[in-house]
């Protein structure tokens, strides 16, 4: 199978684990998941290479499989080219509209990150503390509170993420727009959300 398909079916696993395990939703991701997992499966199906199969007559396939074997010919033998051409098929029929998917997953980020930003610049703007630094909002939601109890401790902590990384994020979604490789978009996606 398709190496890249790993890391674009571990997130789509995530998100499907978060959606059924613990009912956290994320409507505007529903549909290019949706359409990235399609894709990824139909990507496995074209990778399997068979060496024959083998009926006894047209009436015993399956009418999912006759729509695909029918044509195969007498002796009731499917070419071995039927997972390919399933694949084909079922992209012909649903299809991956890339353009589509990456716009939605860039406008998703973008909201994502706006969101960060928005809540930040509440809790600067609300919290009542005199004389915040920019960035001290951003360490105060990643801080152990019980363990830290002056503004000062919790300045001089390290965290996992900075204000950098808000505009180093931005950044990477942006560059997002340029990529027409679907599993390359997925895997940079990924990467970032």
């Amino acid at each position: 199978m398709d190496a890249a398909l790993g890391p674009v079916l571990e997130k789509l696993h995530k998100y499907r684990n978060e959606m059924y395990h613990r009912d956290k939703l994320r409507p505007e991701v529903i549909k290019p998941a949706a359409l990235i997992y399609f894709d990824s499966a139909c990507t496995a199906l074209d990778s399997y290479r068979q060496l024959y199969m083998a009926y006894g007559s047209p009436s015993e396939l399956g009418p999912e499989l006759k729509k695909y074997a029918g044509a195969d010919g007498p002796l009731g033998l499917v070419r071995q080219d039927l997972p390919q051409r399933i694949a084909a098929q079922l992209r012909r029929e649903v299809g991956l509209d890339l353009p589509q998917v990456r716009s939605a997953l860039v406008q998703y980020l973008h909201a994502r990150l706006d969101e960060m930003r928005d809540g930040l610049a509440f809790i600067e703007d609300n919290l009542g503390v005199p004389h915040l630094v920019p960035g001290d909002a951003l360490r105060l939601v990643q801080a152990n509170l019980t363990a830290t109890t002056t503004l000062e401790q919790v300045r001089g902590l390290k965290y996992p993420y900075a204000k950098g990384d808000l505009e180093r994020w931005r950044s990477l979604v942006s560059a997002l727009e340029s990529i027409d490789d679907k599993h390359q978009l997925v895997h940079e996606y990924a990467s970032i959300g």
